[in-house]
């Protein structure tokens, strides 16, 4: 029975794949306390890469939303006229929530590339309380390191003149500090009904998803 699960997972999972992969076009941008790959095609991070210690989630810098473009990116960024009357939030990649060591940090958690289109009842409810189960495990841990980004395959949805693409999901990479575990999470873009632990897959699952290598050096028991 075990086998015929896993079978069953492989194959669901196969249909995130698309020969029109977008991670291959990319470019590395690095933050104060993080750092993204950012698609041009789509206006938003392929990953954003960042470690959370306890000083970021219980410093004393608090939640501006400044909200505001990011001019660093080469061909500009997307805009907040972009997300406008559209029906969806600007949905953090790296949370302001985890932003709280110094006002830099919680000033580029509001640039726009760090932004995904998601909806109200995801972002606000699904997506924060997932981002709460995160924060949740430094209770036993000194630092967690994340991978998190859309899913950016079979987008055909886009808002706003920059043509920011709409993802039909989303995903966590977790690694424990003491490297004791790893695990990710992989979501749909929509109200989530079920009970966040069964949206978690395997790291090894989550990479063959996205074409992409989150932990590089981490052994293979672990990712699996």
């Amino acid at each position: 029975m075990k086998y015929a699960f896993l079978f069953v997972i492989i194959i669901s999972l196969s249909g995130f794949i698309s020969d029109d992969n977008e991670h291959d076009a990319h470019i590395l941008y690095e933050r104060n306390d993080y750092e993204m790959s950012y698609c041009e095609k789509y206006e938003q991070a392929v990953y954003v890469k960042y470690t959370i210690n306890k000083e970021d989630v219980y410093g004393s810098i608090k939640r501006k939303n400044n909200f505001k473009a990011d001019k660093e990116i080469e061909e500009g960024s997307a805009g907040l006229s972009d997300y406008r009357k559209s029906g969806y939030d600007r949905g953090h990649l790296k949370p302001a929530a985890v932003s709280k060591g110094s006002k830099l940090d919680m000033d580029q958690s509001f640039l726009m590339s760090n932004m995904s289109p998601q909806l109200p009842e995801f972002n606000r409810q699904g997506w924060k309380g997932i981002e709460a189960e995160v924060r949740k495990l430094l209770k036993t841990q000194d630092s967690i390191i994340v991978y998190t980004g859309p899913v950016l395959n079979n987008i055909d949805s886009f808002i706003g003149e920059n043509r920011v693409g709409v993802p039909n999901h989303y995903y966590k990479a977790v690694l424990l500090g003491d490297s004791s575990k790893a695990f990710a999470y992989l979501v749909p873009h929509q109200k989530l009904e079920k009970p966040y632990k069964q949206y978690i897959i395997s790291i090894d699952s989550l990479e063959s998803v996205l074409q992409l290598d989150f932990f590089s050096g981490l052994s293979e028991l672990l990712e699996k």
